[in-house]
């Protein structure tokens, strides 16, 4: 028996049942109403691991992947984060796979979510494990940035303006905690149970240029303007092309009141133009960014060079 993708999908949540003694595979099988041989065939550890395909003549079709798709199920089970190009590299190196990359890539794009699911991970703490690194507003120092009215950031920490679709726009030189701030709120968005996506502007551009030169940018535009809340980190810090800072332009005008942004960027507004490469465009990118934005300046001393300078000092004292 062959199961349809979607039968399928429903069987593979008892793996895990059936691996920890829950469940025998006669109860999933009348749990199921599928016949005890089918669910031995599809949960079985050499059994398939992905939606089987039909060939033209109608019987299954094989991918390359198939076979090793227990192993990378196994990997994302010991680090469910691990890279596709860190799977890739181990299956060929380890196991002798002969398949290209992006098959391995499109395979751990669909596991993932399934392997998170089976360890208990929701969507939402699984896009907030892809964060650079966690903070708190509780672990910023706001005595060292005494400009910085701490009530504004606390009102951000509320999530009114997620809950409004508007933005937040952190300003300031490198090292005083823009991007601390920018992911302390993504945190506290995902734990409120909103959508995150964290990317550098630089990132961003790059991944939306490959995909418009293999053309799939409506696709991977998508995946800045599902979640709710779109984190673009350290805008400013590379001037970009015509053509980038137009991909820019369509990320914010289709977001624009209809989910909130969260970006920082060590230039002033005014500077944008040149970031940008073209006046008229800054203006159009910063109208739709600004209309429904709070605007947080943090103007004081870097914590990367208060701590390496402490460093030093400590050096110093013992030499």
């Amino acid at each position: 028996m062959v199961l349809d993708p979607h039968r399928w999908l429903e069987l593979r949540r008892f793996r895990g049942l059936l691996e920890s003694g829950a469940l025998s595979l006669s109860e999933i099988a009348r749990e199921t109403g599928l016949d005890r041989k089918t669910v031995r065939k599809y949960l079985s550890s050499p059994g398939p691991a992905t939606p089987p395909r039909r060939s033209p003549n109608g019987r299954p079709r094989a991918r390359v992947i198939d076979e090793f798709a227990p192993l990378v199920d196994a990997m994302l089970r010991a680090e469910v984060l691990m890279k596709a190009a860190v799977i890739h590299e181990r299956l060929v190196t380890e196991y002798g796979f002969t398949g290209n990359y992006q098959r391995v890539k499109l395979y751990v794009q669909e596991a993932r979510p399934r392997v998170a699911e089976e360890l208990g991970i929701t969507p939402q703490e699984l896009a907030g494990l892809q964060l650079p690194h966690h903070k708190t507003l509780d672990e910023y120092d706001f005595s060292f940035q005494p400009d910085l009215d701490p009530r504004k950031v606390k009102d951000l920490a509320t999530l009114s303006f997620v809950e409004a679709k508007a933005n937040a726009a952190l300003l300031g030189p490198p090292g005083v905690g823009k991007t601390h701030i920018a992911i302390a709120l993504a945190v506290a968005a995902c734990r409120a149970g909103y959508s995150i996506y964290f990317t550098s502007l630089d990132d961003m551009v790059r991944n939306l240029k490959a995909a418009e030169a293999a053309g799939r940018l409506t696709s991977k535009l998508g995946s800045y303007l599902r979640p709710s809340v779109l984190v673009v980190d350290e805008v400013g810090y590379q001037p970009l092309e015509r053509a980038e800072a137009n991909l820019v332009f369509q990320v914010i005008s289709k977001r624009y009141e209809k989910g909130s942004i969260i970006l920082t960027s060590n230039k002033t507004f005014s500077e944008w133009g040149q970031v940008f490469g073209d006046e008229v465009l800054a203006t159009a990118i910063l109208d739709r960014l600004l209309h429904h934005c709070e605007v947080v300046p943090i103007n004081g001393p870097s914590y990367r060079l208060k701590n390496r300078l402490q460093a030093i000092e400590r050096e110093t004292d013992v030499a």
